[in-house]
């Protein structure tokens, strides 16, 4: 398949040699972006994926050899042609660009009609390839991304998307009931189906937007740079095109529903398996609501809490607050990368909610968000608000717990933010659900001695924890005094903390447990 206008990225520090060239590539076609740096063209290379990189030796900071041997290790949708543009001459210096991964040379002065010869040349061999990666990388029948291919690509992309802090959309969907088309109508019906749906797939993405055929009849699109809302309206649209289309098999028209499943990349996902597999709850969901339908991330979360099954018991009343962990310091939309750096020492801590001048939840920032930034130049001077993922999983401090354990229980996010008044209060994860049930034994229809035995227990050991982290904080403090580290005596009082609300929650429990049993003695 020809390039119908090729991207060329041209890198050289001479300003004159990237206006000659940019002015020679556009009247013949080509799209030119121009970089003047090493670091520059790196960035460009990862942001407009050019078909060709054409880069001059000797760069402020580094070379061209330098650039080509980054380029060769990062993966791209396509092949990279690479042109070295040198005065260099000698066999040593071609077997060196060579090595490093070129393809070809451009001598200065530059001559017009041996550059052009020369790209031409290139979009032989990109064209060559292209039709041999079809090959290996399209699925025969749609010829859509095999699901191999699409998770490389995707994984690039939600790296990109974290990096630069810009929203990433998944969506999962999959044809209404397409085994009985196979059974009633054959198989070369069902697909000419998949190749219909295909094609209005096609039709619809942006040359940005990723998607593959995940399944026998399921598909998934990564909708590049695209909010919740966004995602929502788009999945909509092609739910609809597609009801329209109509595949004549012998003398009956098949027509087609197809269900979706919508969600968009939160704070609090690590990878991209986090974000589909999140999207094909959500798909689940459109199915076990009656197919024909979109199913965002926001509906799901609400159709969770079923309070049905044997399960609800175990929760009686209990509420978010019972099991949450207290935040003791979330951070201010006005810190920057140097604040946000020195914080987390401080506090022993991977991640913190960002909140504004009010005190409201504005966003959330993690160590791995610092990691990506904290190379850039004057990292120090990043405000927090560039880095910082505002979509965030959020829970009233009076959400019952059974909701919060059936979404935890369902889906790979391993904890939410609690908010009252829409400021954050607590964090809640599966290993505080688990703590809490720890110290929750009598929820299980223990008798009374029973429950005063595993009780006693359970209450002894957690008061020997507190115990032990003050005596340990009392050695720290006698030892070290003035001199002690604010991390240290955070992190002692902040478990404490924890441990001495774990002793609050159970007392009341306690109590309410022993009255209902004192009173159903009493009746008996």
């Amino acid at each position: 398949m020809s390039i119908n206008q090729p991207v060329v990225l041209v890198v050289d520090d001479d300003r004159i040699i990237l206006r000659i060239l940019k002015k020679i590539l556009e009247s013949n076609g080509y799209i030119v972006h121009c970089a003047e740096t090493c670091d520059e063209g790196a960035r460009k290379l990862d942001e407009i994926k050019p078909h060709f990189l054409i880069s001059d030796w000797e760069l402020p900071d580094g070379t061209g050899i330098d650039l080509i041997r980054w380029a060769r290790n990062i993966k791209t949708p396509h092949y990279l042609y690479v042109m070295m543009l040198t005065g260099h001459s000698g066999h040593e210096s071609t077997a060196e660009a060579f090595d490093a991964g070129a393809d070809d040379f451009v001598s200065k002065p530059i001559e017009n009609v041996e550059l052009l010869a020369r790209l031409r040349s290139g979009l032989r061999v990109l064209d060559l390839e292209s039709r041999l990666s079809d090959l290996a990388n399209k699925d025969p029948l749609t010829d859509l991304n095999t699901r191999r291919i699409f998770n490389e690509i995707v994984q690039k992309e939600y790296r990109r998307s974290r990096r630069y802090v810009s929203p990433l959309s998944c969506v999962m969907f999959d044809i209404d009931f397409f085994k009985k088309i196979n059974d009633t109508h054959g198989h070369p019906a069902g697909d000419a189906v998949l190749k219909e749906v295909a094609r209005t797939l096609k039709e619809m993405v942006r040359e940005s937007d990723i998607s593959c055929r995940y399944g026998g009849e399921e598909f998934c699109v990564f909708l590049a740079n695209t909010n919740h809302e966004q995602a929502v309206a788009w999945a909509e649209r092609i739910r609809v095109a597609i009801s329209e289309i109509r595949v004549q098999a012998d003398s009956e028209t098949i027509q087609i529903t197809s269900s979706f499943g919508v969600a968009q990349m939160l704070a609090e996902m690590e990878d991209e398996s986090e974000l589909i597999d999140l999207a094909d709850q959500c798909l689940l969901r459109a199915k076990n609501s009656g197919r024909n339908c979109v199913i965002n991330f926001n509906q799901l979360r609400e159709s969770f809490a079923t309070g049905e099954g044997e399960h609800t018991q175990l929760f009686l009343s209990a509420v978010a607050s019972d099991s949450m962990t207290t935040i003791f310091g979330p951070l201010t939309s006005d810190s920057n990368i140097e604040d946000i750096t020195e914080f987390f020492l401080q506090f022993r801590i991977s991640s913190a909610p960002v909140v504004d001048e009010n005190g409201s939840l504005v966003g959330i920032v993690s160590e791995k968000d610092l990691m990506s930034n904290v190379v850039k130049k004057n990292a120090h001077q990043i405000p927090i608000h560039e880095i910082m993922r505002t979509n965030v999983v959020t829970y009233d401090i009076s959400t019952p717990l059974i909701e919060i354990w059936e979404f935890l229980n369902r889906v790979t996010i391993r904890s939410v933010i609690i908010v009252k008044d829409n400021k954050p209060v607590g964090f809640i994860g599966r290993s505080s659900i688990l703590r809490w049930f720890s110290n929750s034994l009598w929820k299980q229809g223990f008798r009374s001695e029973e429950l005063s035995v595993a009780m006693q227990s359970n209450l002894q050991h957690t008061a020997s924890s507190i115990a032990t982290e003050a005596e340990k904080l009392k050695e720290e403090l006698l030892q070290k005094g003035q001199e002690i580290s604010l991390g240290t005596y955070i992190g002692r009082t902040s478990r404490m903390q924890e441990l001495t609300n774990d002793l609050l929650s159970a007392s009341s429990r306690i109590n309410q447990q022993s009255m209902a049993i004192e009173l159903s003695e009493d009746t008996q």
